[in-house]
């Protein structure tokens, strides 16, 4: 064990153990700049960073907290967590405003206790922040699952990131996550965060709402903030409900809404996985003990029209979508031209909501006009049926990218609450559907169109 390590920590060092644990105890601030290494089967490497007992602060300091930097590119950190669920990396923060810097590794978890602070707290943002340098993970290689961190750490401010080369790392009381040099999938899984059973939940996405908003999407589970992190470090948004009845609910705020830029990734192989998988890449991406599952995002075929077969499903690679198609969704709410979606910037369908069992249902809390269309398939049958996509557009009939491109499996009914817009409605592609019920909200009607093909009668009330 080494105690008091901020100078010993500044220059080259080489740690190793044959059998047994190494511990960092670190009064406030450390660079490693070398080689960790263990070589016990189930042994650990702990760095613990400004303990509150042991490492009293001055009050003009007190919310600063320390930071930890693990300098990759001169350091390997080496444990058997590839082999044996016990070992691996263990960062333990203090009470304070933590900052955690490294790179995922191939050679070892990490697992990271931010401890306090937690969100609602008055030093939060930014609290205890995770900054993961993904430089070496190649792009849509990075799943974050947020609700529980791996190993029976579930919580507030928890998450597990999953990587095809890399291992994992996994984390409890992190109230920023920060990915440098690259980006990742979100998924808020209400099977593997735990709330399944417990009645109807309600999951809300949100930008930050601040005056001054900070770009920061945030993930609340029952009003409770579950996660903040960059919009324009996220690749796609996914939840997946349990067996109750779950509500997903986008809310505009003055930081607009949500946009990420690629398709939401398939989380299908999520089940029958170890309790911590430490697989460290054999495809094995989002795979989670006890979490739900999901299909990915798609876009059904009334959503776009072509001579053209529609692909059931795609995951990320625009080109899985012909050139030549013109969706009804461009032709009815962003102009009267036969662009193709993609290629207005390459918007994606970036948000998938895939409801499981229970009455499960989509809202949009809208504070500034728009314009929106749903569309109904047949696409995610194995999802459980019921699936279509949504979405909203600016509602100034401009030919601009839409705001929310989302599919969905399994659900009903759709809320808009909000400002005025057009409305389009289209059940045409499942002959299934007989009616469809329009609950007008204010009295306002305007601007309302149902196809009603294979649909027997659509009404108001």
């Amino acid at each position: 064990m080494i105690n008091d390590v901020d100078t010993a920590t500044t220059g080259q060092v080489l740690i190793s153990a044959t059998n047994g644990n190494i511990t960092l105890n670190v009064g406030d601030d450390a660079d490693i700049n070398g080689d960790l290494t263990t070589f016990g089967t189930a042994a650990t490497i702990n760095i613990n960073i400004d303990p509150s007992v042991g490492d009293a602060d001055t009050a003009s300091v007190a919310n600063d907290g320390a930071t930890l930097d693990i300098d990759t590119a001169t350091s390997i950190i080496t444990t058997n967590s590839l082999t044996n669920a016990t070992a691996g990396t263990i960062i333990t923060g203090g009470d304070q405003n933590d900052t955690f810097s490294f790179q995922p590794q191939t050679t070892t978890d990490f697992r990271i206790n931010g401890n306090p602070p937690v969100f609602g707290d008055a030093d939060v943002p930014p609290g205890d922040t995770l900054n993961l340098d993904l430089v070496n993970v190649t792009l849509g290689d990075a799943v974050l699952t947020i609700g529980s961190g791996g190993a029976g750490i579930a919580g507030v401010g928890a998450g597990n990131f999953d990587f095809v080369t890399q291992q994992d790392v996994d984390f409890v009381s992190i109230e920023t996550v920060d990915a440098d040099n690259g980006q990742y999938h979100l998924v808020m899984d209400q099977v593997y965060a735990g709330f399944e059973g417990a009645g109807p939940d309600t999951i809300d996405g949100r930008m930050n709402g601040d005056a001054v908003p900070s770009g920061d999407f945030e993930v609340r589970v029952n009003g409770t903030q579950m996660y903040a992190g960059q919009e324009s470090e996220i690749l796609s948004f996914t939840v997946i409900g349990s067996d109750d009845a779950d509500t997903f609910t986008i809310t505009e705020t003055a930081g607009g809404l949500p946009l990420f830029s690629a398709d939401a990734t398939a989380a299908a192989d999520r089940l029958g996985a170890p309790a911590i998988d430490n697989t460290g890449g054999v495809g094995s991406i989002g795979s989670i003990t006890n979490g739900g599952a999901s299909n990915g995002a798609h876009l059904g075929g009334k959503a776009v029209t072509s001579t053209t077969a529609v692909p059931a499903f795609f995951g990320g690679a625009a080109t899985n979508i012909a050139a030549s198609f013109e969706t009804y969704i461009e032709r009815e709410f962003i102009a009267a031209n036969d662009v193709n979606l993609r290629d207005i910037t390459g918007t994606q369908v970036s948000i998938h909501f895939a409801g499981g069992d229970g009455a499960d249902a989509v809202q949009f809390d809208l504070i500034t006009n728009h314009d929106a269309a749903y569309f109904s398939d047949s696409v995610d049958v194995a999802g459980g049926g019921n699936s279509g996509n949504i979405v909203i557009t600016d509602g100034d009939n401009a030919a601009e990218d839409p705001e929310i491109l989302l599919s969905f499996a399994n659900l009903a009914p759709i809320t808009f609450n909000g400002a005025s817009g057009d409305l389009r409605l289209d059940a045409s592609d499942t002959a299934a559907t007989y009616q469809l019920t329009l609950n007008a909200i204010d009295g306002d009607d305007a601007g309302v169109v149902v196809d009603d093909d294979g649909c027997e009668s659509a009404r108001r009330r």
